[in-house]
């Protein structure tokens, strides 16, 4: 069949004058009507361009003929026309055969069949229709020539897009609508859309012929059929002209195999669907063209390739379609015939090769098989071995898949595989026989030696917290130590668990806290072999708590380096380590530990898997030197305190302002809580119940005792710090002693803990205090002379109004003494002078416990007017 493509190409690019000359009588056949319409309609061309049409169609017989449909007056052809069409009811009657009649009666037997057709009331799908120019073959020349000048000449009556469909329930109706749009080329995409339109199975007669008229179509232009492809495929009636188009040349081999993965891939994929419920025969024609491009693919691999073995693998594991022993054979052996050197098919390759091989054991055992297994790995272990620097995205892959053979992990490694394939393989495939058997020729290849090397180079998780999911080279690393795989086949891991410390954020992974442990108990020496694993370098942990803990949003690296330390020197008490081969006491002072025990302790729902460990550790084996440790950690941090910007805060509570307004509390009982006392004092685990149990803490505070013993709580029970954590919530306590209680309680901790955060709490505390004062009725008296008539009294609604009135009252006072003086400017002694020289000054403000107004004196409202103008004057940055 000639390639009339080309031709088509030049007619839309307007490029056929220039190109005629190189296209064959056979490709310029077809398209007579339109090469002699353009000579004898179209006035655009010049003379020598009309010659070079001419001298390409002088030599078709059918020339003369043609010429003659231009010798009659379309006017009275038309009006004929439209008079047929006004009438009620088409009905032709003509006895006389098309070659008998002359050029003007054929044009207009074709034009009056075209008007009946066009009139008729939709389209029946079992319809067959008769009518001699259109089921003869001779004529269709004739026809197709004579329908191209009627809508030339006649647009308003006749139009391709009003016609084609009815054509089909002719003889030869997709040959008859090919050849019309070779000729009316505009037409070319609206007549496929309407055809694509057209509901109707393909099992019907029409719907058989508008197939094969589409099918026809797109071979005229070699760029449609990958666009009208995926409207094909998602059409409920178009199926088997889907499987056609796709096993056809039309379609590229590239662009088959990635519609068939795009499809196989998608759940409840409607083609997929339909291609389970037809008949084998579909199959097999997707299986054929499946193997014709593997036949053409060389031992070397490409993105074709690649992908070649995907859709091969998903097409016989796809639940779908059931799976296909022989077709999955056929995959083991295409991918043995590979080049599997290139890094980034080497995870595929691998994928592909396992899944089918558990679909070939769905058959039985297969001894064949084991020797392709171990052919395959042996090949994949020489790679490995040859580039194990630059192939670490397939390290990973085979490291994963190992552990997961190792432990039988179905689901791990059918999730691996799924990953990597990009579908989803049925859990069931890799049944634990078949996983055993696969894990038996594996393990012999990829030894513990091989696996071990791997891990130690495998990445860390950047970032890993509990929100990350999956099975993770943690894992990997956490089956390993629990085999003693590194110890044994004296592989260093310490490089990796260092960097993963250092990755780690909150909340903390339940794997990061299982590997520290284990790794910890790995380097005790096996009984049998005495092999073990070296302890985390120290200059790691002194090089990590270098920085400033206090100023670290992410703790995790910092708690998770504790509990190794506490967990290796844990280890070594247990089994007798010398002095020398535990972390040093240097180390520990470096070390903030109360401080993070209690951010993990206040947080705790960041550190589940860790925090009861830690406590038990830090418990058991620190709690005799935790005084110490905070005594340290004390004096390391008062340099930086005071470096920082809370010693700026103005006005920070003493100690003694705290206690003073503890007398508001009262005398209580106290015997039973200096007895307790006395007991915290002389026996060290009760510092460590507080440890494992900070709920102790928190329910003995809840409860309150006498503030006067505060200052001995904190002193001996340090653990008292965390309570400090939670006392935002605590001041929201209904119980005025109680919050009054807490305040006295900031004062004393953020004395012995001078820490930015408890600093922090006592300035809330101060501006708490400060509120409750400020929101106090106040009345001021004054008399100004000895005359008892100038005495004066006004109210406010806080104390703090009623010293700012005193001031403004001064100042109106020195205006009086200076009135042309536009600035008032006066020191904090002279307006002390000024209140002496009254003859009288006082105060009632309200107390809201007793109900009623406590007088203050003139000494009083002196010291508190100093107070208030020294925090105006530190507000406003002046010393």
């Amino acid at each position: 069949m000639p390639d009339y493509t080309i031709v088509c190409d030049a007619i839309r690019n307007n490029t056929l004058i220039k190109d005629i000359e190189g296209f064959s009588k056979e490709q310029l056949e077809p398209f007579l009507p339109y090469l002699w319409s353009l000579t004898c309609i179209s006035g655009r061309q010049s003379s020598s361009d009309l010659d070079k049409i001419r001298s390409r169609y002088i030599d078709f017989a059918v020339g003369n003929q043609f010429e003659k449909y231009f010798q009659f007056d379309p006017v009275p052809i038309e009006k004929e026309l439209s008079s047929f069409r006004e009438q009620p009811s088409f009905f032709l009657n003509n006895d006389v055969h098309f070659s008998n009649m002359s050029e003007k009666e054929k044009f207009l037997y074709i034009g009056k069949q075209l008007l009946i057709i066009m009139n008729a009331q939709g389209i029946n799908s079992k319809e067959f229709r008769t009518f001699e120019p259109f089921d003869q073959e001779v004529y269709h020349e004739e026809v197709v020539f004579i329908i191209t000048l009627l809508c030339h000449f006649f647009p308003l009556l006749f139009s391709v897009n009003r016609f084609n469909c009815y054509l089909l329930s002719y003889k030869y109706g997709p040959e008859l609508i090919t050849k019309i749009v070779m000729n009316q080329l505009s037409t070319y995409d609206s007549v496929l859309l309407q055809f694509l339109d057209l509901k109707m199975f393909s099992t019907t007669n029409v719907g058989l012929k508008r197939d094969t008229a589409i099918f026809s179509l797109l071979f005229l232009d070699r760029h449609a059929a990958p666009v009208y492809l995926p409207m094909i495929i998602a059409s409920d009636v178009h199926f088997n002209l889907a499987i056609n188009l796709l096993c056809s040349d039309l379609i590229s081999d590239e662009l088959f195999v990635s519609v068939l993965i795009s499809h196989f891939t998608k759940n409840n994929d409607k083609f997929i669907q339909q291609l389970s419920k037809s008949q084998r025969e579909e199959l097999f024609k997707l299986d054929g063209r499946i193997k014709k491009i593997a036949q053409k693919q060389s031992s070397k691999m490409n993105d074709l390739s690649s992908r070649l073995i995907i859709l091969m693998t998903i097409r016989y594991v796809h639940r779908s379609c059931c799976t296909h022993v022989e077709g999955a054979t056929d995959v083991l052996r295409f991918i043995s015939t590979r080049d599997i050197t290139a890094e980034g098919y080497l995870s595929t390759i691998t994928s592909a090769f396992i899944t089918c091989f558990f679909v070939c054991m769905n058959s039985g055992p297969q001894h064949s098989l084991q020797k392709d297994v171990v052919e395959f790995f042996e090949k994949i272990k020489e790679v490995i071995l040859k580039n194990k620097k630059s192939l670490s995205n397939f390290n990973e892959f085979i490291l994963l898949a190992a552990i997961h053979l190792r432990t039988s992990g179905n689901l791990e490694l059918m999730n691996l595989l799924s990953t990597t394939l990009g579908f989803d393989i049925p859990k069931g495939l890799g049944k634990n026989e078949k996983i055993l058997k696969l894990s038996e020729s594996v393990s012999k290849i990829i030894d513990n030696k091989l696996v071990a090397e791997l891990a130690s180079e495998i990445r860390v998780t950047p970032g890993l917290n509990n929100h990350v999911s999956g099975y993770l080279p943690a894992h990997c690393i956490d089956y390993l130590l629990s085999q003693r795989t590194f110890a044994s086949q004296n592989v260093s891991i310490s490089e990796w668990i260092q960097n993963q410390i250092v990755e780690c954020q909150t909340p903390v992974h339940p794997i990061i806290v299982s590997v520290l442990r284990k790794y910890a108990n790995s380097c005790i020496p096996c009984p049998e072999t005495g092999v073990c694993n070296q302890k985390l370098s120290e200059f790691f942990f002194l090089k990590l708590f270098e920085k400033d803990v206090y100023t670290q949003n992410n703790l995790a690296p910092y708690l998770l380096s504790l509990y190794f330390i506490c967990a290796f020197n844990a280890v070594g008490n247990r089994c007798n380590f010398r002095s020398e081969h535990l972390y040093r006491s240097n180390l520990l002072d470096r070390i903030p530990i109360r401080y993070l025990v209690g951010v993990m302790d206040d947080h705790s729902e960041l550190y589940t898997s860790l925090r009861p460990q830690l406590l038990a550790l830090v418990a058991d084996y620190l709690a005799p030197h935790i005084g110490k440790l905070d005594e340290n950690l004390r004096k390391q941090k008062i340099d930086n305190f005071h470096q920082s910007p809370i010693k700026n805060l103005p006005g920070l509570p003493t100690v003694d302002e705290a206690i003073g307004a503890a007398k508001m509390i009262g005398k209580a009982e106290t015997k039973k809580f200096e007895n307790f006392l006395k007991i915290v004092e002389k026996i060290p685990p009760v510092q460590k119940l507080f440890l494992l149990m900070p709920e102790l803490i928190d329910l003995l505070h809840s409860q309150g005792y006498p503030v006067k013993d505060i200052p001995m709580m904190i002193e001996h029970v340090e653990a008292c710090h965390i309570v400090g954590m939670k006392i935002p919530d605590l001041m929201k306590l209904a119980n005025l002693k109680k919050r009054i209680f807490f305040i006295i309680f900031v004062a004393h901790l953020f004395k012995k803990f001078r820490l930015p955060v408890f600093a922090g709490y006592a300035q809330m505390m101060k501006l708490y205090v400060k509120e409750q004062i400020q929101m106090s009725h106040t009345i001021l008296l004054i008399q100004s002379t000895d005359s008892v008539e100038s005495r004066t009294w006004t109210d406010y609604e806080t104390t703090v109004d009623c010293l700012e009135a005193i001031c403004k009252i001064y100042e109106e006072h020195l205006k009086k003494l200076n009135p042309v003086g536009s600035v008032i400017s006066y020191e904090a002694d002279d307006l002390i002078k000024f209140l002496d020289r009254l003859t009288d000054i006082s105060c009632l403000i309200f107390s809201h416990k007793s109900c009623s107004y406590l007088p203050r004196s003139r000494e009083w409202i002196k010291r508190e007017i100093y107070n208030l103008l020294r925090e105006q004057l530190h507000g406003n940055g002046t010393d």
